[in-house]
């Protein structure tokens, strides 16, 4: 069965000292309020300031697991998941600094993981970066595991700079007319699924239970009337197939829907929801899968 209802994720663009973006995530049974900074907190900060942060109505926190004793891109991992293999030892600074946060209502905290690098070529069939990114999903969701966080904010968005041509990145995974090879659209769909796939498997093979909050999802794409193949991020919905297959249920895997942040209106949250348990499930890999594990978000941008 499907969740009933949906789940509510809210961009709040003021908070403390920066800009910030919070978020809600809604069940049936209770709403959580996540806060996503602009900037994002690390462990340091969280244990420096926790006190203070509570004061606010957020039930968490998106955290910047910021690696100790590197230097550059690859002190970053949210940066650099896709090209550095990092380490639990790594992140065992950032385990003991949270496991000390005194918290008191921030229990719903998430690490970033950024799929697609800042700017460097990234293809579904590039074996090698999508070995480093799989066991860096893993490495991470071991790590939350072990701080007591609720699991990953999964961010798909392409960050590198436009092509001055056409506009839209020039590097992204999830866009096939980027695709370093000559296979079609159908060959890259399967394989995004089969990418989604093992990560959904590595994930909940080191964290039962992890949620893993999208910033966007399946809606990105499949509400619009293009063809996939010829939208920014059409790969991206048989990404989610793959990883609702493999977490099996196992994992609340939830579509953030960043694209709603411009809706001030209930008609249009409800339509949208509408399409995303109608049109969108018709359209996925797998609508049983899709039907049964896809939890349903929001962005607003306040």
């Amino acid at each position: 069965m499907p969740p009933e209802g949906p789940t509510l994720i809210s961009a709040i663009r003021r908070w403390l000292w920066t800009v910030l973006l919070g978020i809600v995530m809604v069940s049936p049974a209770c709403a959580r309020l996540i806060a996503w900074p602009g900037a994002e907190p690390d462990h340091e900060f969280v244990r420096r300031h926790i006190s203070t942060m509570e004061l606010k109505p957020f039930d968490g926190v998106v955290l910047a697991a910021r690696i100790p004793g590197l230097e550059g891109l690859a002190r970053e991992f949210a940066w650099s998941a896709a090209t550095r293999r990092y380490t639990a030892a790594e992140f065992q600074p950032i385990v003991a600094a949270m496991r000390e946060v005194p918290f008191r209502r921030f229990w719903h905290n998430f690490f970033r993981i950024n799929v697609n690098p800042a700017d460097q070529p990234f293809d579904m069939f590039d074996d090698d970066r999508w070995e480093i990114m799989t066991a860096n999903f893993a490495t991470v969701a071991a790590a939350a595991r072990e701080a007591g966080l609720r699991g990953l904010m999964v961010d798909p968005e392409a960050y590198s700079t436009p092509d001055p041509k056409t506009q839209p990145p020039r590097f992204n995974v999830f866009d096939v007319r980027l695709r370093q090879t000559d296979q079609g659209f159908s060959t890259y769909q399967r394989q995004a699924f089969a990418r989604g796939e093992a990560i959904g498997r590595a994930v909940t093979a080191a964290y039962p239970g992890i949620v893993l909050l999208l910033a966007f999802g399946p809606g990105s794409t499949c509400l619009d009337r293009e063809p996939e193949e010829e939208q920014v991020y059409g790969l991206l919905a048989p990404f989610v197939d793959g990883l609702l297959a493999g977490t099996a249920g196992q994992a609340r895997v939830v579509e953030g829907s960043e694209f709603a942040y411009p809706y001030r209106s209930c008609d249009r949250f409800q339509a949208t929801y509408a399409g995303l348990r109608g049109a969108c499930r018709r359209r996925s890999l797998d609508p049983e899968k899709y039907d049964r594990w896809l939890e349903i978000g929001f962005g607003l941008w306040l």
